[in-house]
Order: C-alpha cells, then structure tokens, then sequence
C-alpha cells in the first residue's frame, strides 16, 4: 500500500498543530512530510522533498494560500490539494477549484469533515497510480512484443488483408512512419533445391541487404520467408 506524503501550510498555530494532532495519519495512508506557516516555507518544503497532497489556509502571509497552490502544482501537477479556508466567498471556492484544488473545507473545521476530505483525496490517488500502473505493464508488454505485432502487420499489408482503415490506425501504432510513403517490398524467388542450401542463400541475402541498408542509410524492417519465395521489407 502506498504512503502519502502530507504537508499543512496554516499561518495559525493551534490549527496547524490541532490538525496535525487530530489525524490518525497512518490510518488513511499518509504521512506527516512537514508543516509551515506560511506560503514560502510551504513551497520550500514542496521543493525539497516528496509531497503528494497539500492542506492549506488561504489567508496567509509572506505567500496567501492561491499564490502558493498555483506555484505548487507549477513545480509538481500531481499535487492534491484540500483547502481549508474561513472565506466562504464563492470566488475564492471558484479560483481554488480552477487552479486544480480536490476539497474545499470552510473554518471552523470540523475533524470528521477533514479526514473525509482526506480519505477521498487518497482514494483518487490511489486509484491514479493503479491507472498508471496498468499502463506502465501495458507500454511493457507492446514494448516486449512490438516486434512480432510490426511484423504480422507487415505481413497481412503485404497479402492485402487489411481494409484502408485498418492500415491507417495500425500503421499510427506499429510504425513511425507513413507507411504508404516510406516502405518498399522487395520479392527474391530462390531456385535452390535444398533445404540446407536454401538458409544458406538466405543468410547471404540478409547481411547484403543489411550492408545496402546500412551504406545507403535505409531501414531492412522486417524478413519474410515462405516455401518457395522470400520476401524482404
């Protein structure tokens, strides 16, 4: 289970203290990475370490609470941030959420309101890095396999078993390239009467083209061979 790092930046010390002391901050996957009362020294602690989700006031000084939530998500835009604020005005609600701010929390805060507030901005990371995680095992497995799915893509271009639409979307995954422009099927039909023979030539016809490729500043995709034909990309 993933730890999440949590600063508070509250200019008002028995707030900031109460609401690092009223959290069973272990209990929702957090930690407590620091504390600052104000919006400088909370964005030298965001700049030092680690930090997934931010609590802070909006009223504060040396750096009110939107300059620091701006600057914050600059440096870091995966921060979460969950307001805590005595203004009830719906333009600094309004500002907050435009900026990027998860939970907005009025003053006086009530410590049940908070760690629901908490509690769901953890879920929404969690879900994020289970979100990233698939992805990272699925550029993984394309990245594994990439090669034999460019070369069954090749082959099914070069017997015409795909539709116009098919050779747009899959030439956009499997190929850097515009297909239509940048490729050249050669055919070598081999009269050689042995199998044993038959590798032999092929071989041979590989490291040529791969010479010529490499003189001429060419790309040999791919190497097709079948029964009685060989074909080369």
């Amino acid at each position: 289970m993933s730890i999440y790092q949590v600063i508070i930046a509250e200019d008002e010390p028995l707030i900031r203290n109460g609401i690092a002391e009223s959290i069973e901050w272990n209990h929702y996957s957090t930690a407590l990475a620091g504390m600052a009362k104000n919006g400088v020294q909370a964005l030298e602690l965001i700049k030092s370490k680690h930090v997934d989700i931010l609590i802070t006031d909006i009223q504060m000084p040396a750096m009110d609470g939107l300059a620091l939530i701006k600057a914050a998500i600059q440096h870091n835009p995966a921060l979460q941030v969950l307001v805590i604020s005595g203004y009830s005005n719906f333009t600094y609600a309004q500002n907050a959420i435009t900026m990027g701010v998860r939970e907005y929390i009025l003053k006086p805060i009530k410590i049940d309101q908070l760690k629901e507030a908490l509690k769901r901005i953890v879920v929404f990371l969690d879900e994020e890095r289970g979100q990233q995680q698939k992805l990272s095992q699925y550029e993984t497995f394309f990245e594994e396999f990439h090669p034999e799915l460019s070369k069954g893509f090749f082959q099914d271009l070069l017997f015409g078993s795909l539709t116009p639409i098919e050779i747009e979307r899959k030439s956009k995954l499997l190929s850097p390239k515009r297909v239509e422009d940048s490729y050249l099927p050669l055919v070598v039909f081999l009269e050689t009467h042995t199998f044993f023979e038959q590798q032999q030539l092929l071989e041979t016809l590989r490291q040529h083209f791969e010479s010529f490729h490499k003189e001429h500043q060419l790309e040999l995709e791919h190497f097709f061979s079948f029964t009685n034909e060989n074909l080369f990309i």
